[in-house]
């Protein structure tokens, strides 16, 4: 459906790939099958099976580097997705990334001495939160989290956008 909406507007034919990484075997099997017998027309998709931090090179090698990328970035919790990690996908031209950035487990996390290490990684810098409100907060986090995406970016006007998704059971992101 994108495909052709894109093919309509810019009145060229388009290639879109999928690459889905996972490092489960057993999970890695699973998709493979599903990729296999699910085709999705005017789409290649393929699974590479691995840790996503260990073939950061291999995903970007199948990417390759001139055509437009979209990454969507799902870890499970907040450690994949600091700023070391991410990078050489970051410092890569032509591309988007969507990032789910998991507040509750950071924002937690922020306020144990031992973790301080990481979440500078994480973050980018470390953050003086002492006295902020819930959002005030979240907002602060957030926002730093994003300018520091935004600084390793090699675009020259790099853009970020947040959508805050709230738990279903709690009111709270």
């Amino acid at each position: 459906m994108c495909k052709k909406a894109i093919e309509q507007v810019s009145h060229r034919a388009i290639s879109i790939r999928a690459l889905y990484v996972e490092e489960s075997a057993g999970r890695f099997d699973r998709l493979r099958e599903y990729l296999r017998t699910h085709p999705r027309e005017g789409i290649g998709a393929e699974p590479m099976h691995g840790d996503f931090i260990a073939i950061t090179g291999d995903i970007l090698d199948w990417v390759g580097p001139r055509a437009f990328a979209f990454f969507f970035i799902d870890p499970k919790g907040w450690s994949p997705i600091g700023i070391p990690i991410l990078r050489p996908l970051l410092a890569r031209r032509n591309s988007e990334f969507l990032i789910n950035f998991m507040y509750y487990s950071v924002n937690r996390t922020l306020s144990m001495a031992e973790w301080q290490p990481r979440m500078v990684e994480l973050l980018g810098k470390a953050l003086e939160l002492e006295g902020m409100q819930s959002s005030e907060r979240e907002t602060t986090i957030v926002n730093t989290y994003r300018q520091s995406l935004k600084a390793e970016m090699a675009t020259n006007a790099p853009r970020s956008a947040y959508v805050r998704v709230l738990n279903p059971v709690e009111d709270r992101p």
